[in-house]
């Protein structure tokens, strides 16, 4: 079944709770989603990068404050993403 939102009619709060909403639900599903391999590729690359130190982390308290606050609830959702996938991937 696939629901159809009135995207253009909604605000960007109302799409950003649906998209929370389907996040909680898929966490609580979490098992049963299969991740794709190049998300795995990818979480792989990325650790290689960081053991290498062709990457390294940056400071989140320095760089938040640069980030306007729409964008922080966008990255909110990414965060939520990545941990997520991170945890289909390892299991």
């Amino acid at each position: 079944m696939i629901a159809m939102l009135p995207l253009k009619k909604m605000s960007v709060q109302d799409k950003i709770s649906a998209m929370e909403s389907i996040w909680e639900d898929l966490c609580r599903n979490a098992g049963d989603i299969a991740s794709p391999e190049w998300h795995r590729n990818v979480l792989n690359e990325r650790e290689e990068n960081l053991k290498s130190g062709a990457d390294s982390f940056i400071d989140w308290e320095e760089k938040t404050g640069a980030i306007p606050i729409i964008s922080l609830q966008y990255i909110d959702i990414h965060v939520k993403y990545c941990i997520l996938n991170n945890l289909l991937t390892r299991s």
